[in-house]
This record gives C-alpha cells, sequence and structure tokens, in this order.
C-alpha cells in the first residue's frame, strides 16, 4: 500500500488532531530500588478490550526527585497504569494515597487523579514473567510524603 493512497490520505486528515494532542508514550523505567518522586501529572480514559468492551484506566507519572544523581533527577516515567481489569491494584494505590481505605470506584478515581503535586515514596522492581518469558518493571507506592508547614 502506497502512503498516497487516498483512502490514507483521508484517515491521515481525519486523525491528525487526535495525533497533535497526545501525549508521547515513555515506558522508561529507573533501576530496581526505592525513590523520592512528585508526581508530574495524572491522566484518565477509556480503552476498548478484545471484544469491544470499554474499560476505565488511569495513570499517574512522577518525576524523581535525586539532586545527587543527575542521571535520574527529573526524570519522568510510570508511576502506575491501572484499569478495570484489575481493581485490586488501583484500590491499594488509592488507599496508599489517602492514607485510609477506598471503598468506591468514583473515590478511587478521584484520589489517583488528585494526587497530582504529591510527594511519594515508591519501589521499583523487576521480575521475570514466566508465562511472557520475559522482564517486566513494576513501581509500587510504598507512601505520601508529608511536607512540614513551617510554623509562624
Amino acid at each position: 500500500m502506497s502512503g498516497t493512497d487516498v483512502g490514507f490520505e483521508r484517515l491521515l486528515a481525519e486523525y491528525n488532531q487526535a495525533y497533535a494532542d497526545s501525549e508521547m508514550f515513555n515506558n522508561w523505567m529507573p533501576p530496581d530500588g526505592e525513590y523520592i518522586v512528585s508526581v508530574s501529572k495524572t491522566a484518565n480514559g477509556i480503552m476498548t478490550d478484545s471484544s469491544e468492551k470499554s474499560i476505565p484506566w488511569w495513570r499517574i507519572t512522577g518525576m524523581i526527585q535525586e539532586p545527587a544523581n543527575p542521571d535520574l533527577d527529573g526524570k519522568e516515567f510510570p508511576v502506575g497504569f491501572y484499569t478495570g481489569r484489575a481493581f485490586g491494584i488501583l484500590k491499594s494505590a488509592a488507599s496508599v494515597l489517602s492514607g485510609k481505605i477506598i471503598d468506591t470506584l468514583k473515590d478511587a478515581s478521584d484520589v489517583v487523579l488528585g494526587s497530582a503535586g504529591m510527594l511519594l515514596k515508591v519501589r521499583v522492581e523487576t521480575k521475570y514473567s514466566k508465562k511472557h518469558k520475559q522482564n517486566f518493571s513494576n513501581c509500587s507506592i510504598l507512601q505520601p510524603i508529608k511536607l512540614e508547614s513551617p510554623t509562624a
């Protein structure tokens, strides 16, 4: 198929704005270990699975706060990507972020989306998946870090 195909060119024009508005994909993960990160952005949306079922998703992106390590300081990575396929993972993350058990999906969504600007202690771990025959890095939120406000 040629890139000058008229049907293809129409699709390019139709989807150009969605392309322009999209975020660049970043799945870089730091080496295994514990990090202090600031939540630089959150996002949510709807994806469609292979059976055309709509599934909600949420994403937390963190920025490493490691001034002593310029190779890592300021780098962004996915702290969490949560979907309706595994609500338990979302429930755990929302509960850690809020400091209490979150029982409703609406509340969990609000907590995750409201985490922008928070400072977190996280752990990155890489494990081998026998099923997929490859390594996967995951990030767990260990705890939010409360900043002490100056006293007057």
